[in-house]
Formats: C-alpha cells, sequence, structure tokens
C-alpha cells in the first residue's frame, strides 16, 4: 500500500540519516540513490538490480562501514548497507548482448570511485524490455542475470517479480532532483519576467518623461508662436497706420501743390 510504502522509505532515510548525521563516524558519503542517475525507462529495473544495496550509503573503506555497523546495532538503530566505494575494474569480458538489451552497469551515470563496487553488484546483469527478452538471453547465456523494465528479476537459479512494487529509494531521489530542477528552472524563468518587467517599466517611464518633455516643449512653441502673432499683429497695425499716415500725408502735399498752381 502507499502508506507502508512511504513508511518503508522513511525508515530507510532515518537510517541513513543516523549514520550521516553523526560527525564520529568517519569515511561516510552520503547515500548511494543520491549519487546515481538512470534515465526513467530504466530505474525500476536498476532498482531491482541492486536489491538492497539501492538503499545503501557509501563508506570509503571496510573499515568505515564496519564501524557504522558497530554504531547501529549499539544504538538499536536497525540494519543498512554501505557500498565501498573502488575504481572501475574492468579485468573480466562480458559477452556481447543482442539488440534491445544494456548491460545494467552502461545506463547509469555516477562517479568513478563508485563505477567498480557498483559493476561488482551488477556482476553480468543485463536489461531488457520484458520477460519474453529475459528468457531468450538467460537461454542464451545462462551466466547472465537478465532484468525487465518493469523490475522482474531472471537467472537460471533465480525468479522474482510480480505486480508493481513500491518506489524505490533511487526512483524516489530521482523524482526529489526532477522536481528540484523544475522549481530551479521556474525559479529561473520568474528571475527573467522580473527582469523584463523591470526593464519594460523602465523603458516606459523613459517614455513617460520623454512625452512630458516634449508636451512642455510644444506648451514653450505654442506660447512662443502666440507672442510672435501677437508681435506680428502688433506690427501690422503699426505698418497699416503708417501707411495711412504716409497716405494721408502724400494727399495733403498733392493739394497744397494745386493749391499753389
Amino acid at each position: 500500500s502507499t502508506l507502508s510504502s512511504s513508511s518503508a522509505a522513511s525508515d530507510v532515510y532515518k537510517r541513513q540519516g543516523a549514520l550521516l548525521e553523526n560527525d564520529e563516524l568517519a569515511g561516510l558519503d552520503g547515500a548511494l540513490a543520491a549519487q546515481l542517475e538512470v534515465p526513467q525507462a530504466w530505474q525500476a529495473a536498476v532498482a531491482a538490480a541492486l536489491g538492497s544495496a539501492g538503499d545503501a550509503v557509501i563508506a570509503d573503506e571496510i573499515s568505515s562501514a564496519i564501524e557504522a555497523i558497530d554504531y547501529l546495532k549499539a544504538g538499536d538503530l536497525g540494519r543498512a548497507g554501505l557500498l565501498i566505494a573502488a575504481d572501475e575494474d574492468v579485468d573480466e569480458a562480458w559477452p556481447e548482448l543482442p539488440d534491445g538489451a544494456s548491460w545494467a552497469i552502461d545506463v547509469i551515470s555516477t562517479k568513478a570511485q563508485l563505477l567498480g563496487a557498483l559493476r561488482a553488484r551488477l556482476h553480468k546483469v543485463a536489461l531488457v524490455e520484458d520477460l519474453v527478452a529475459a528468457q531468450q538471453l538467460v537461454n542464451q547465456h545462462p551466466d547472465v542475470t537478465a532484468v525487465t523494465a518493469a523490475g522482474d528479476i531472471l537467472s537460471p537459479w533465480f525468479v522474482q517479480g510480480g505486480s508493481e512494487g513500491k518506489p524505490s529509494i533511487l526512483q524516489i531521489e530521482a523524482a526529489v532532483r526532477q522536481a528540484q530542477d523544475e522549481a530551479e528552472a521556474l525559479d529561473h524563468q520568474l528571475q527573467r519576467i522580473k527582469f523584463e518587467l523591470a526593464s519594460a517599466k523602465a523603458d516606459l517611464e523613459a517614455a513617460d518623461h520623454a512625452a512630458a518633455a516634449a508636451l512642455e516643449a510644444l506648451n514653450e512653441s505654442d506660447a512662443q508662436m502666440a507672442a510672435l502673432a501677437e508681435q506680428l499683429g502688433a506690427s501690422g497695425q503699426t505698418s497699416r497706420a503708417s501707411r495711412a499716415e504716409a497716405c494721408l500725408l502724400y494727399t495733403s502735399d498733392a493739394a497744397d501743390e494745386e493749391d499753389s498752381v
């Protein structure tokens, strides 16, 4: 059930926390599942292939692992697995797989110092699409263990499977990382929108200032035009008055000349 699945995962995290949060325990380097990246299509298969090792804490050497086990025993804190970090050892040749099958170790991305231990744990474990492909592979290579995408395990000496089980710690960690990545992407998007909004606001303020300056210039221009029109009007009146006076003087002079004749 969902409740029992949640409880089982919670127990695993509690035991991991009991080890990793104890400063007196040296040589521990976090939970294994948190340091593995597996394509979503193969997460159930890799979790099934790893088994209890998928819930393990990483130890730098066997003595560190033994010290951690002693701590769990002394505090009656339950049981935990520890994976001993080791560089990859590729001396042994494995058979060539048919199309559609992959070695479990090849779909895992992690740091180099874990590959040796993971290769030992996943020794000749191949991933296939379904039980039909698993049976064909095991019949062809009896020394290979086949694990389906759904997490069913098939070998000449052991078969395990059934209905879909609870989410593994590997799958939970992958979901957590995905949620964190999505949250980070949304945060980046929010920051970009905030920047664009601030830029648009600055552009709007600049446009408002430009419009206000243009309006002020237009008002000044209107005032100047009005003053000029007033000056032109006054000049026109003066010009008309001067012309009238000149005309009057001319008429008067003409009349005086006629009288003298």
